[in-house]
């Protein structure tokens, strides 16, 4: 069986919950999302798990994610209902991430 790409998945499924909520369905807009986020994590963890020099490279790693979750939190102020929300979704992934590195790191010692 071909190996799917966890992020193609996660990104087709915030394309779903986005034309969930244009719809007006809060539920499956949540719910997708939800899933989303989940699967990025677990994308995450599965490559540092296969990465031997992972724990090295956590720290910086952290570093890059916290950086452009500040930006995503700064341009989900904007006013913008779509940038909002989606900018609000990129934010609360890049701080879910450096947890899973957190969780990572914490295993491996």
């Amino acid at each position: 069986m071909k190996k799917v790409n966890l992020n193609v998945v996660a990104v087709i499924l915030a394309v779903l919950a986005i034309f969930g909520l244009a719809k007006g369905q809060v539920v499956i807009f949540l719910g997708f999302l939800f899933l989303s986020g989940m699967i990025l994590g677990a994308d995450r963890m599965m490559k540092l798990e296969e990465d031997e020099n992972a724990v090295k490279s956590i720290k910086k790693t952290n570093l890059k994610l916290a950086v452009v979750g500040v930006i995503f939190g700064l341009l989900s102020n904007t006013g913008i209902d779509a940038v909002d929300l989606l900018s609000s979704f990129a934010f609360g992934t890049c701080f879910g991430l450096i947890g899973v590195n957190m969780i990572f790191e914490r295993s491996k010692k």
